[in-house]
């Protein structure tokens, strides 16, 4: 997409030179209000609002569309990515297993949550993908467990043993992690 950079003709943006107007964006791109943005930046160069402050509706629309512009970067680079790793994946897919594919996936995805969290001030960002590489890392356990009950099962069947226990309900199920815990005496 092609984002307009020229600002248009007469405005307060158009009338600063290329280095207050870097300055002017590096500003509203801040986390300063509006009002504060406004004591802070040049004055009217030249026309009839010569000397005067521009107004916080001028500056607002100046770092709306600057925010814009942000997004739409962002944005693309997000699809040059998603595309990258959709090649990457439809590779890996037919060389290797499936759980190869899946944890590159999510470590994909975990990064990009990363990275969008950097625009973010405070932990929840990066506690989002943390949560999301340790649900993997879970499930990936849990396949485990699962291939090696199956696997036991199965040598039980073929062996004769008696077969594995019924599954516990909730409330076995509880009161064996109370004791395994400590909570209830065995």
């Amino acid at each position: 997409m092609k984002i307009k950079e020229e600002p248009r003709a007469g405005s307060y943006e158009a009338a600063l030179t290329e280095e207050q107007r870097i300055s002017l964006h590096a500003l509203l791109l801040s986390d300063i209000t509006l009002a504060g943005a406004q004591e802070k930046v040049p004055p009217w160069p030249d026309g009839p609002e010569k000397d005067k402050k521009p107004s916080t509706t001028s500056l607002w629309r100046i770092q709306v569309r600057l925010r814009i512009k942000e997004r739409v970067q962002k944005i693309e680079m997000a699809m040059v990515t998603f595309r990258a790793t959709q090649t990457l994946l439809q590779k890996l897919v037919n060389k290797t297993d499936q759980e190869k594919v899946l944890d590159q996936a999510m470590t994909l995805i975990g990064q990009q949550v990363i990275d969008a969290g950097l625009d973010v001030h405070g932990p929840t960002s990066k506690t989002a993908a943390a949560w999301l590489l340790l649900r993997r890392a879970d499930q990936r356990r849990f396949d485990q467990r699962t291939a090696i009950f199956e696997a036991q099962a199965g040598k039980a069947r073929e062996t004769g043993e008696d077969a594995p226990l019924p599954p516990m309900d909730n409330e076995e199920r509880e009161r064996r992690y109370r004791q395994i815990f400590g909570m209830e005496p065995l």
